[in-house]
């Protein structure tokens, strides 16, 4: 599971509104398959490319995906537009209700299977 989180964006030209608006429709969302997620940065590039006349073909306008950040690179990569965290998810916790103990219910998977697995110690 891949959650999105914490977008940002400067002002910017209004060729790049359709990519940032994408950016921003997913705020605060997760992809459950991981494959989801790179399905749309490859939208969000073909936004790029669509949108920016040529911007994106000459290297003036980029999408960076990396450290957990995806963002839009603009003058060459010494700036940016937008960007957006997002984080991988492994496992979902519990809190036993009388014992308190922290216990490790589910494993997520890059496919987006939720298995139950119930670990008495979740590290």
């Amino acid at each position: 599971m891949i959650v999105c989180h914490s977008f940002f964006y400067k002002k910017s030209p209004k060729y790049l509104y359709n990519a940032v608006g994408l950016m921003r429709s997913v705020n605060n969302c997760c992809f459950v398959n991981h494959g989801d997620f790179d399905s749309f940065c490859i939208k969000l590039r073909n936004a790029l490319r669509d949108d920016t006349g040529g911007r994106f073909d000459t290297g003036d306008i980029s999408l960076y995906r990396g450290n957990n950040q995806l963002q839009i690179e603009v003058k060459h990569g010494q700036d940016y537009a937008a960007r957006i965290d997002f984080i991988t998810v492994e496992k979902g916790l519990v809190v036993k209700a009388l014992s308190a103990e922290i216990v490790t219910a589910w494993q997520f998977t890059p496919k987006g299977e939720m298995k139950f697995v119930w670990k008495e110690d979740f590290r």
